[in-house]
């Protein structure tokens, strides 16, 4: 005789299983001190819609493709087994630690003119893959390259990562975070050349210039560019 297939046991068991996926997913908010909205724009290699996350918290939407939940789970810096409750040895305040940070954030484009600055956003425009040695750094973002004043070594589109805690130093790629009167910030691309009490200088590669930037006037904060080798832990 076959057996018979109890839907009510299937409902609950359903809608258990979403009541846990709820509740993970704001724990993992809570600890990433993040909204529904910023979930979504972490999956940023799927096209979802801005409400996806907060739909499904708020009960409009009741179910979540596998290839979702996969989303979620890296956005959320976590594992599918933990949000959907199949993992119960994992605690919640463990998997910060766990679990390795997968995408940096890309703030914004780099120039290399000095005429041309850039502005760093306080908020990610897209993500990207963590290189391998870069996925325990704190701190680390992407800026990509527009213009060509840093060719040949940077092009247009380019993407380079940085480290504001790294030592800098003559013969380093650097972005110059700039001061300027008008409360916003301004940033260059450059190579380092000399530093000094009075200041720095910094060479356009295009253009053989070099460019002479003073502490007490123009310089607010000096990140450096990271190597290939320093990115893959050769």
């Amino acid at each position: 005789m076959s057996p018979v297939y109890n839907y009510t046991d299937a409902l609950m068991a359903a809608h258990l299983t979403m009541t846990t996926l709820r509740d993970r997913i704001l724990d993992r908010m809570a600890a990433l001190d993040i909204n529904a909205y910023e979930v979504v724009r972490r999956m940023s290699g799927r096209k979802v819609h801005r409400a996806y996350i907060k739909d499904l918290l708020d009960g409009r939407k009741s179910t979540i493709a596998a290839n979702r939940m996969e989303d979620v789970a890296v956005a959320l810096e976590t594992t599918v087994a933990f949000l959907t409750g199949n993992d119960e040895n994992v605690k919640s305040t463990e998997i910060g630690a766990a679990v390795k940070p997968l995408r940096i954030p890309i703030l914004g484009t780099a120039r290399g003119a000095i005429t041309e600055n850039f502005s760093i956003q306080e908020k990610p425009i897209n993500y990207v893959p963590s290189p391998p040695a870069l996925v325990n750094a704190t701190g680390i973002y992407a800026l990509l390259v527009e213009g060509n004043s840093m060719a040949p070594r940077y092009r247009p589109g380019d993407l380079i990562f940085l480290d504001p805690h790294r030592k800098h130093r003559p013969g380093d790629d650097v972005i110059v975070r700039l001061q300027n009167h008008r409360g916003e910030r301004d940033n260059t691309l450059g190579e380092l050349i000399a530093i000094s009490e009075d200041g720095i200088q910094i060479r356009k590669l295009k253009s053989a210039s070099d460019v002479t930037l003073k502490w007490s006037t123009d310089v607010s904060d000096i990140h450096r560019v990271l190597t290939v080798n320093e990115m893959f832990g050769v």
